[in-house]
């Protein structure tokens, strides 16, 4: 059903409603309202990395795994994937008369904050930290998600708007200041894209200020940037309990009943939460009106076919797991002897770990020494890294204080490199960790991020050489934080690939392969709307067939407002068989071509005729080695 249409009959259902009934549907866990044949319905649900937290489903790699693939098609297909199963759930749960939380089709997902500084706790939520990136993968994710037909497979939601990402510790408090030219180029981008070109359904509102507005009652976010200069026409929903935050935390306001009254009046039509309780009192008290309650119902009346045809951290549970020892020991068989020893847990204080695997570490060196290759798995988990009051989080917040793994698995590394054996590093974490003593003292690592479910048996395939890995960091892995800002410093100014002047420990969009792949030829094809399009010619000049990625990034001479590094503009996943040539068409798209100044305008670019003269200057290109 079009929008128009869905509206119209949104419009009709709730011009049917009294005030109270309007007021009672924009709360996560709206009541059914049974003369007008209305069911309950919960607004909450989560599909991060498959659909979550209701029941068996399909677990696909994290987040941030999934961006290093860097392929827009798969993204698009495993979105598609969640649909289908989040669809059957949901119809499955509609017959029982199940309307509970997460049994819904209004998925927030996916995460397209900027994963700005390597200490973020969440930062594997999302597609990494760059905007571009990030914004071709949330593109296709929301389409995948919600389809292409008359009416949606499911509804998702771009969060957390705007300029989030960390600390964990102090969001419900916390004011990001960001500079325009910061907005324009890194923090709002991605939520462009996804309301653009993508519809995408929601946008959720993030837990702190930005530049002194709380974002989930912000006129600036929300009405002028979001409604106005973007043509947003979906609904727009609270982080769980943020506009509590209004009053309790962030002090702009004194009551609940006057936060109830900033969000709804700034444009936010459903709060995930209990404030807008207060909704009806507020009304009574003339801090808003009925047509400002009206209109935030028949936005949410209108999820593609409006709610009656509707009628992960945040992952599911999988109906079956396959660790990485699993898979090596199922796809080897009885041809190899495997010999596992568990190593070390982890505990986060040196002298705890020491002491409680000194015999852990002693039984791990006697099965190195009697192996003839070690492939040692170590990294973090929920526990170490993810979102500030989930159950488990052991320090900061679920923020990191350093780059370092635990001191149990450190020493764990430190004792294995004295066997002298050949040691395959197997890395599970979601961030940027360091790796300096891995790359001086072991044979090879595979970075695995949080893999799936099934992600042993990806492994096992992997190092026993069936497939070839190809993914790129969509994240830099850096030396140290020593040259970064504070955390709580929102300025891009020295982080990330794009902005930082040190060199990295592993560089954004790295990542080695079993094959040999060089860039032979490039070329100019046409300008066109959607904006240059180029040729080049790869070629594979290994003994194994590989998937690569192409990569095309773009550096600004001509103007001090351009950033200081070259940024990816263009990319594109491909398969090469061994000593095979390929041609391969990219398109740069207009954007590209333009720089941000300090008030947050974008400006054309001389680059664009010296693209168009075939010269290639500011064309840098990558099939990364």
């Amino acid at each position: 059903m079009k929008r128009e249409e869905a509206r119209k009959r949104a419009e009709a259902l709730v011009g049917k409603m009294t005030v109270e009934e309007k007021a009672s549907q924009l709360r996560y866990d709206a009541p059914a309202i049974k003369r007008l044949g209305i069911p309950a319905y919960n607004w909450w649900n989560e599909a991060l990395h498959g659909v979550a937290r209701a029941g068996q489903a399909t677990v696909f790699p994290q987040a941030i795994g999934m961006a290093a693939v860097f392929d827009t098609v798969m993204m698009h297909e495993i979105a598609a994937a969640v649909a289908a199963e989040g669809r059957a759930k949901y119809n499955a749960y509609v017959k029982q008369q199940d309307r509970d939380i997460y049994k819904g089709l209004t998925f927030w997902a996916p995460n397209v904050n900027i994963f700005r500084d390597p200490r973020w706790g969440r930062g594997h939520e999302t597609y990494g930290e760059d905007p571009y990136l990030t914004s071709r993968l949330g593109v296709a994710f929301v389409k995948g998600l919600q389809g292409d037909g008359e009416v949606m497979k499911a509804a998702a939601c771009a969060k957390h708007y705007a300029v989030h990402s960390g600390p964990e510790a102090i969001r419900h408090e916390f004011n990001a200041t960001a500079s325009p030219k910061d907005m324009e180029e890194t923090y709002l981008p991605a939520f462009e894209a996804l309301v653009k070109e993508a519809k995408v359904e929601a946008v959720m509102g993030a837990y702190n200020r930005t530049n002194g507005e709380p974002c989930c009652g912000s006129k600036t976010l929300i009405e002028d940037i979001l409604r106005k200069r973007w043509g947003f026409e979906g609904h727009f929903v609270s982080d769980c309990w943020a506009i509590r935050d209004f009053h309790e935390n962030h002090g702009i306001t004194v009551t609940a009943k006057e936060s109830a009254a900033m969000a709804l009046n700034a444009g936010c039509d459903l709060n995930c939460g209990n404030t807008y309780l207060h909704i009806l009192k507020a009304y009574q008290d003339g801090l808003v009106t009925e047509e400002a309650i009206t209109q935030a119902a028949v936005r949410l009346f209108s999820n593609a076919d409006s709610r009656l045809a509707l009628v992960g951290n945040y992952h599911g549970t999988a109906s079956q797991y396959i660790t990485i020892l699993d898979g090596i020991r199922q796809y080897v068989g009885e041809a190899v002897r495997i010999l596992y020893s568990m190593g070390s847990e982890l505990q986060k204080d040196r002298s705890e770990a020491l002491a409680l695997a000194r015999d852990r570490i002693a039984e791990a060196k006697t099965v190195a020494a009697h192996s003839d290759v070690v492939i040692l798995c170590v990294g973090l988990d929920e526990t170490l890294e993810g979102e500030e009051g989930d159950t488990g989080n052991s320090y900061a917040s679920g923020d990191k204080l350093n780059l370092r793994l635990p001191d149990s698995q450190t020493a764990l590394m430190e004792a294995l490199a004295e066997v002298k054996k050949p040691v395959i590093l197997c890395l599970c974490a979601g961030s940027d960790i360091d790796l300096s003593f891995a790359s001086k003292y072991f044979q090879a690592v595979l970075q695995l991020w949080y893999p799936g479910a099934q992600g042993g048996r990806a492994v096992a395939r992997t190092l026993f050489g069936e497939v070839s890995a190809f993914g790129k960091l969509p994240v830099t892995f850096y030396e140290s934080l020593d040259n970064l800002l504070e955390f709580t410093d929102y300025s891009m100014e020295g982080r990330t690939y794009r902005y930082m002047e040190e060199a990295a420990q592993y560089p954004f969009g790295f990542g080695l392969n079993y094959g040999k792949t060089v860039v032979s030829e490039s070329k100019v094809l046409q300008e066109e709307p959607e904006g240059v399009k180029i040729k080049v010619v790869l070629e594979n000049q290994g003994d194994y067939d590989t998937d690569e990625v192409v990569q095309v990034y773009i550096k600004h001479t001509d103007s001090e407002f351009a950033a200081r590094n070259p940024q990816l503009c263009a990319f594109k996943r491909i398969f090469l068989r061994k000593k095979q040539q390929c041609e391969v068409e990219l398109t740069i798209p207009p954007a590209a071509f333009t720089v941000v100044d300090k008030a947050g305008k974008r400006l054309h670019s001389v680059l664009l005729f010296c693209i168009r003269k075939n010269t290639f200057y500011g064309l840098i290109f990558f099939a990364m080695k």
